[in-house]
C-alpha cells in the first residue's frame, strides 16, 4: 500500500475494530454488513479508512471471488484488535462493573443472528442490573464452554452430550428452500425432485435427520455448486438464477427482508430444526441470581414467538 502521510492523524474507533473483527469472521464485505446491520459500503467505508489510517494492507482480495483474506499484516493486527475490543469493553463498563450481575450466552452464529437477536437486544435495553456478554460459537464449543463456567447459557441446534448440561427445546422452525431474490420459481410450494444438485448452494446443517432427508432426494455423489463451512454466505452464491439452498425460515425471513433472497417451503419438508437452551443442571438447581433475572424474560418472549417448541 503506498505511504500515507496522514497515518499519524487517523483515530481508530469501536466500530473501526468492530468491523474488522466481523470481516474476519465472515469473509465477506456483504455477510459482515448482514452481521453488523450496516450497509456493505459502510464496510467498505471503514476498512478502506482503516488500512489507509494504518498504511498497511489488511486483507487480500482473491481474484474472482468476494471473499477476503487476512494479510501477514492483517494477522498480526487481528490480535492487537482482540486484544482492543476486549480492553474498551471492560473500560466501558469500568464505572458499572460493581454494579451489574455478569451474565454470558453463547450461541450459533444464526440463532444469535436470526432467532433471539430481537431478544438479546430487547433484555439489554429493559435490564439494568445485568451485565450482559453475548459470544457466537459452534455447538462443541458451547458444550465445553457451559461446562467449564465460561458461559452461563448458551444455545444450540442438538442435545448435548455432556452429564452436566441440561438442553430444553425452546424453538422449531421450518426449513424452507432459498433462491435468487429475483426469480421465476411459482408462489407455491416447491417438491425437493424439482431441484438440481448441481445449481445447490451447499450448507451442512449438522442434524442426521435433516442429512437423511437430503440424502433421499439427491445424490450425496453429485457436486453441488459450492459448499459452505458457514450458513452466512448463502446469499453471495444465489446470483444465479437456477442456484438454490436450504435453511431455517429465520434466516430465510431475514434475507428476504433485506432483499438479499427469496423463498419458498417445500411440499415434502424436511425434518423441522429444533433449537435448544442450555444450562448446567447445578446451576438450575443452584438458580443463580442471573439466572433468575434472565429467564423470566426469555420465557415471556417465547411464549409469544411463532417457532416456540410446542
Amino acid at each position: 500500500m503506498p505511504e500515507n502521510n496522514h497515518a499519524a492523524d487517523f483515530s481508530i474507533s469501536r466500530d473501526h475494530i468492530n468491523t474488522f473483527l466481523a470481516i474476519v469472521r465472515c469473509n465477506t464485505l456483504s455477510a459482515a454488513a448482514q452481521e453488523l446491520f450496516v450497509d456493505q459500503s459502510t464496510v467498505s467505508h471503514r476498512l478502506k479508512a482503516m488500512e489507509e489510517g494504518l498504511n498497511v494492507t489488511l486483507f487480500s482480495r482473491n481474484r474472482g471471488l468476494r471473499t477476503l483474506s487476512l494479510t501477514e499484516e492483517g494477522e498480526l493486527f487481528l490480535k492487537m484488535a482482540e486484544n482492543w475490543s476486549n480492553l474498551l469493553d471492560e473500560m466501558a463498563a469500568l464505572h458499572t462493573r460493581k454494579k451489574r450481575i455478569p451474565l454470558s450466552v453463547g450461541s450459533i452464529s444464526s440463532i444469535n443472528l436470526y432467532l433471539i437477536n430481537p431478544f438479546l437486544t430487547d433484555l439489554a435495553r429493559r435490564e439494568k442490573r445485568l451485565r450482559l456478554e453475548v459470544s457466537n460459537h459452534s455447538s462443541e464449543q458451547i458444550y465445553r464452554r457451559l461446562e467449564h463456567r465460561e458461559l452461563d447459557i448458551g444455545f444450540a441446534f442438538s442435545p448435548p452430550h455432556y452429564k452436566n448440561l441440561e438442553a430444553t427445546p425452546v424453538f422449531s422452525e421450518p426449513m424452507v428452500l432459498l433462491i435468487p431474490y429475483q426469480n421465476d420459481y411459482p408462489n407455491t410450494d416447491i417438491s425437493p425432485s424439482a431441484l438440481k444438485r448441481g445449481n445447490e448452494v451447499f450448507f451442512p446443517w449438522p442434524t442426521n435427520a435433516y442429512q437423511q432427508w437430503h440424502d433421499s432426494w439427491w445424490d450425496s455423489s453429485e457436486a453441488p455448486v459450492v459448499t459452505l463451512s458457514t450458513s452466512s454466505l448463502m446469499s453471495m452464491f444465489l446470483a444465479a438464477a437456477d442456484n438454490w439452498s436450504v435453511c431455517p425460515a429465520s434466516m430465510a425471513q431475514h434475507l428476504k427482508q433485506v432483499r438479499a433472497a427469496d423463498f419458498r417451503f417445500f411440499d415434502s419438508p424436511p425434518p423441522e430444526r429444533v433449537s435448544y437452551l442450555l444450562q448446567r443442571k447445578a446451576l438450575k438447581n443452584e438458580r443463580n441470581e442471573n439466572l433468575r433475572i434472565f429467564l423470566p424474560y426469555f420465557e415471556e418472549f417465547l411464549s409469544c414467538h411463532p417457532w416456540r417448541y410446542r
